[in-house]
């Protein structure tokens, strides 16, 4: 009954239910697949935190190196540099 009572003063209130829906949601939303480095489709939870994980080490691990950012229209290649604090 809770979710008609917020629902029905959204519609009172606001003439639409966008944010009574917002404050109903009860979960996070979660990737459901991710395709890896290689190209290849992973689609469990423990794969694609693994992949993830790898992926920011690597692009933390060195501050010299290249990071390339490709789609289908464009490759956009990022080079990190050091950032000196005085």
């Amino acid at each position: 009954m809770q979710r008609q009572e917020k629902l029905r003063t959204y519609i009172q209130k606001f003439g639409a239910v966008k944010k009574a829906y917002k404050e109903l949601k009860n979960k996070k939303e979660w990737t459901e697949s991710l395709k890896n480095g290689s190209g290849v489709k992973i689609t469990s939870r423990p794969a694609i935190i693994n992949e993830v994980t790898n992926y920011y080490k690597d692009l933390y691990a060195n501050r010299e190196k290249e990071v390339v950012v490709e789609n289908e229209n464009e490759r956009i290649t990022f080079t990190k540099h050091p950032i000196a604090i005085h």
